[in-house]
């Protein structure tokens, strides 16, 4: 009998803190939605100003022959090296900073330190939507 209490405690303290987590989670949205909101605002008042929307449209067309230029350097193969070296490097670094981080969770809970060599451990949570 004492067993099927003791589920019910821990699923009412997961049902707050899931409950607590989407109210963050709405509020992150509407507050992206209302930033958005007022940004596209700001930008239609810009864009009343003469000056300002001529400036706007000169740089959309600079901006536009720079990308094709770019796109046309990009097919060089000297180029294509580059970006290939560039993207292993990266992967490289996420794979050491993933490995990093398991080992940091690992010393911390080993050691019950929550700082390594003057720095505070720190750790990021976030959603991803699911695969």
């Amino acid at each position: 009998m004492l067993n099927n209490v003791v589920p019910t405690v821990q699923l009412s303290e997961a049902e707050t803190r899931a409950n607590s987590i989407r109210v963050q989670i709405a509020m992150v949205r509407s507050a992206k939605e209302k930033a958005k909101e007022k940004r596209e605002v700001l930008d239609a008042k810009l864009h009343e100003n003469t000056e300002y929307h001529k400036l706007a449209l000169e740089i959309e067309s600079l901006t536009s022959k720079k990308t094709s230029l770019k796109k046309t350097l990009f097919a060089g193969p000297e180029i294509q090296v580059m970006v290939s070296e560039i993207k292993d490097l990266s992967k490289m670094t996420k794979d050491c900073q993933l490995t990093l981080s398991a080992y940091l969770e690992d010393y911390e809970k080993k050691t019950g330190y929550d700082s390594f060599d003057g720095k505070k451990i720190i750790k990021n949570c976030r959603l991803t939507d699911a695969k």
